[in-house]
């Protein structure tokens, strides 16, 4: 690191490419303001240092455990330890994604799976923070935020509540604020999405916080229809790596394990009701499918999901037995990237 500060303090050589190697990943905060692109685990495998050497010539997205974290979210590691949330949804990968994305920032964390089950929760102990989905069995986040906020009414207090939704639908944004909702935060999301939520919900005093209004937080980008894009996206996966320390593949083992575990269930699901034309659970299913998957990179199939989910929703399920075919393809090609992936880590 010492050798790094003097490579950057020489205008003649300060643009140059650093690789670190080490027998574990260096800690974030070694590298902040160092310019470190990429970091190698020794032994070296040939096969790993070729593709980061390649995706630093060609300024390509850098491989998994090789990318470090984003400055942005290094510098608010820890931040929040003195706060706690109470994480709302019923998605296992969800609730495993969005746990360390939360604890990374030093939150401490309840989970909850319904809306019932936060409302007991929140019987027993405050929070500064509700993460809250829309869509869950038992109790919606719609019917257990109005339950809170008539709760609130003889008191001064004001819980912040954010809506976890995926914001593909009209008329989503409306019914989280007439729900009594504060913000929402559409899915998939970034650590660096997860970061400038707590920063205006738990760093702003209380007056400044309930008089901002509720905007959208930043759509994820869209799937490119110009080339076929990979089954998984790697930004997704290095950026779930990067939430345990010293990139460890820990959290990434268990959420893909959850996955592979889950979503054939869910898929089954999809194919049920379609062919049983139930458009209630079509619609249930496929926003389960779609969330998990989204969650873990798998845009081209959360699109699918997308798209089977709003017919659901409209009460119909005329043409989806044609996406079906497209659904059951992409998830084969979603499963094996992902199982190529454990077999990294």
């Amino acid at each position: 690191m010492d050798l790094a500060r003097a490579i950057r303090a020489r205008a003649d050589i300060d643009d140059i490419d650093l690789i670190v190697l080490n027998s574990g990943l260096a800690p974030a905060e070694e590298s902040l303001g160092l310019g470190i692109r990429a970091y190698l685990k020794k032994p070296v495998r040939q096969s790993k240092l070729y593709n980061v050497l390649t995706s630093l010539q060609n300024r390509t997205a850098l491989p998994l455990e090789a990318k470090a974290v984003s400055s942005e979210v290094q510098t608010s590691r820890g931040r929040y330890l003195s706060y706690r949330v109470l994480l709302v949804e019923d998605n296992p990968v969800n609730q495993a994604v969005s746990k360390a994305m939360l604890e990374y920032f030093g939150c401490r964390v309840d989970v909850a799976a319904n809306g019932q089950e936060a409302l007991k929760v929140l019987a027993g102990r405050p929070y500064d923070l509700i993460l809250m989905d829309c869509q869950m069995p038992v109790m919606d986040g719609y019917e257990a935020t109005r339950i809170i906020r008539r709760r609130e009414a003889a008191s001064q207090a004001r819980t912040p509540i954010v809506a976890l939704t995926a914001h593909a639908m009209e008329g989503d944004r409306e019914a989280c604020l007439e729900a009594g909702m504060d913000d929402y935060l559409s899915k998939p999301y970034k650590a660096e999405e997860i970061n400038a939520l707590l920063a205006k919900w738990l760093s702003a005093p209380p007056r400044e916080r309930q008089a901002e209004g509720a905007e959208p937080a930043p759509r994820p980008d869209s799937v490119s229809s110009t080339e076929a894009p990979p089954p998984i996206d790697r930004a997704v996966i290095e950026a779930i790596t990067s939430l345990t320390p010293q990139g460890s593949a820990e959290i990434l083992r268990s959420v893909i394990t959850l996955y592979l575990d889950g979503s054939l269930k869910l898929l089954e699901g999809v194919r049920g009701a379609i062919e049983g034309k139930d458009a209630t659970a079509l619609n249930r299913a496929a926003h389960s499918l779609k969330s998990s998957s989204g969650n873990l990179g798998a845009k081209v199939l959360a699109a699918i999901c997308s798209e089977l989910e709003r017919m659901g929703r409209s009460g119909t399920t005329e043409g989806a037995a044609a996406r079906l075919t497209s659904l059951e393809k992409e998830y084969r090609r979603v499963r094996e990237a992902l199982t190529g992936f454990l077999s990294e880590v």
